[in-house]
């Protein structure tokens, strides 16, 4: 976790990875042959997947895309699973 990052931002992340590695098994696919989708090198790749990265919007866009999902759920996963945390707690 940064520096200045709010307590939630660290939950954010592990759960962006979280359901990232879900979405890649689902599909049967292995690490590396997803960063190569995604244009990424597999290190980057996989420190997403451990929460301990964020992606640039550009990427997080490529990945909604490649998984056919939104990046609402790539961020905060399934309606309500993350709204207990209070949005003034997701600014810095």
């Amino acid at each position: 976790m940064a520096k200045n990052d709010p307590p939630s931002a660290e939950i954010i992340r592990r759960g962006f990875g979280t359901r990232l590695r879900g979405l890649r098994r689902a599909r049967g696919w292995e690490p590396k042959q997803t960063a190569a989708r995604l244009d990424i090198l597999y290190h980057r790749y996989m420190k997403y997947e451990e929460g301990l990265r964020e992606p640039p919007f550009w990427l997080l866009v490529r990945m909604a895309r490649l998984y056919g999902v939104t990046t609402d759920f790539l961020l905060m996963g399934a309606e309500g699973e993350n709204q207990d945390i209070p949005l003034s707690k997701l600014e810095t």
